[in-house]
């Protein structure tokens, strides 16, 4: 049985997750919750309301009834060529390397 076949745990996102677009790209990727410690202590718990803001207003131009319609719509299990992904994503990390 593949790895990904047997991985059902649920994902979070933290780590500098400050605009509504932010927590939009981790949901295609499977994303069950982001964590917005950095986001609240900066602007406060009012910008809650901003972040809920943003992400109706993605939904809407996106015609998304519900986030399950595209949580994890980026995933391997999902992709029709895994490996390509794996390697696009490993291409793009060694790109993006700076020393």
């Amino acid at each position: 049985m593949p790895l990904l076949a047997r991985w059902t745990s649920n994902v979070a996102v933290s780590g500098g997750l400050t605009t509504p677009g932010d927590g939009i790209k981790a949901i295609p990727a499977g994303a069950d919750a982001v964590q917005l410690v950095s986001a609240l202590l900066r602007h406060g718990p009012a910008y809650i309301g901003t972040i809920q803001r943003g992400l109706i207003e993605w939904m809407e131009r996106e015609q998304l009834a519900s986030l399950d319609d595209v949580k994890g719509r980026l995933s391997l299990e999902r992709a029709r060529e895994p490996s390509a992904l794996e390697r696009a994503q490993y291409i793009h990390t060694l790109q993006s390397w700076h020393t």
